[in-house]
């Protein structure tokens, strides 16, 4: 008999589970019961927890970056 072995990417928290995306976080291997979606991306719950306590940027975060490229464009 000859014996082939799966090369089907397995879920990170379930073995026995094929993977049916990659979190576009961390990139673990997720089965359908691991997925979750935010957007049209696929995330682990650890990386959905660390996303949803993160937030949104802030407007100050957005204001240091805007000042950031118009220091590059004007300052040359």
């Amino acid at each position: 008999p000859v014996t082939v072995e799966s090369t089907a990417a397995l879920c990170a928290r379930h073995a026995d589970a094929s993977a049916v995306a990659t979190c576009a976080r961390c990139g673990s291997f997720l089965c359908g019961e691991c997925l979750e979606l935010l957007g049209e991306s696929a995330f682990c719950a650890p990386c959905v927890s660390l996303r949803r306590s993160e937030g949104p940027a802030s407007r100050a975060a957005w204001g240091a970056l805007w000042l950031g490229v118009m220091g590059l464009v004007v300052l040359p």
